[in-house]
């Protein structure tokens, strides 16, 4: 790890947190203090009450984020200009901005702006040194990768464990699929004309994002129907 950037950590309470730099869609330069949370799919939350100037990007979506102790997290997502830590510069990362009124922030140990998740850290061989409150980073293949996430506005879930079965858990109002009359409950069974069977959940998530004006049509059971929608997926934050 010869390249390797070392970036001072604070832990607190057994978590730690780090410094980063970000310069958002207004060119507002904000220094956030960032928990890390490995097990967070987002590359960077923020939260706007942390810093008056926070303004949440014209180009953004609404629409469900993750599940949090207290429930369902909905906010918006959209892009940055910049994100820094140590020497490294990552261009065009997602940031979501959640609604505080669903994750609770209050009594926090510490101030912090948010947190840093899995879609930055995934682009770094990571070394924690807790004993010297140090973090070592080096980028690896993934660190040029483009931020994806979900462009047709479904999210999908196996209710049964091991089992290729695929249900929409979730519809973003206004979305191509919600357009195309796409409904949670849907069980999808085919998509471009293939058995959603030969598929695993990474294979559809991979799909619903993997570019802006692929054409899907997809295949639904709803109850006793079968039912086909064609949709374009699209890309309001690009």
């Amino acid at each position: 790890m010869k390249k390797s950037q070392l970036v001072k950590m604070d832990i607190v309470r057994r978590k730690p947190y780090i410094n980063a730099n970000i310069i958002d869609a207004f060119d507002l330069e904000i220094d956030a203090r960032l928990l890390i949370d490995c097990g967070a799919s987002h590359a960077v939350s923020l939260f706007r009450s942390t810093d008056d100037r926070l303004e949440i990007p014209e180009n953004s979506i609404y629409t469900f984020i993750g599940v949090g102790l207290s429930g369902d997290i909905y906010g918006n997502i959209g892009r940055a200009k910049r994100f820094s830590i140590g020497e490294y510069t990552i261009k065009k990362p997602l940031i979501t901005y959640p609604d505080e009124a669903s994750v609770n922030i209050t009594g926090q140990a510490v101030d912090r702006s948010g947190s840093i998740g899995a879609d930055i850290l995934k682009r770094f061989t990571l070394i924690f040194d807790y004993q010297a409150k140090e973090l070592l980073l080096d980028a690896n293949s993934l660190y040029k990768n483009p931020f994806k996430y979900n462009l047709s506005g479904i999210d999908v879930t196996t209710p049964v464990p091991d089992i290729s079965v695929f249900q929409i858990a979730k519809i973003r109002k206004g979305s191509p699929a919600w357009i195309a009359g796409l409904e949670v409950g849907d069980q999808i069974v085919t998509i471009n004309g293939i058995e959603t069977t030969e598929f695993k959940l990474s294979n559809i998530v991979q799909m619903l994002q993997s570019r802006n004006g692929r054409k899907l049509t997809v295949g639904i059971r709803r109850q006793d129907q079968l039912i086909s929608a064609k949709f374009t997926l699209e890309d309001p934050i690009k």
